[in-house]
């Protein structure tokens, strides 16, 4: 993501990606936050600067269906990061 660009709006990653679901932020600076819903209700903020892994539940994991609503906001630096999913369509 590009300074100033929206980032990504709230959303929760596909059901096919299950068990954990790993980000690392290689460079650049953005705010990650999980959220209540595709709203962006109750949105509270994770501390994510490069070099820091966020872990998320994919479908499945502990046995669990949810899945945690995410965004990325306020870009301010060039924002790249590594996005690591089981995609259990592809196995």
């Amino acid at each position: 993501y590009e300074p100033g660009a929206l980032g990504i709006s709230p959303h929760r990653d596909h059901r096919r990606y299950q068990g954990l679901v790993a980000v690392i932020p290689l460079s650049g600076a953005a705010r990650f936050f999980l959220c209540a819903d595709r709203s962006g209700a109750a949105a509270r903020e994770v501390p994510a600067p490069p070099g820091s892994l966020v872990l998320m539940r994919g479908a499945g994991f502990a046995g669990r269906g949810d899945r945690p609503f995410h965004l990325v906001r306020d870009i301010s630096r060039r924002r790249l990061s590594l996005g690591l999913r089981y995609d259990a369509e592809a196995a």
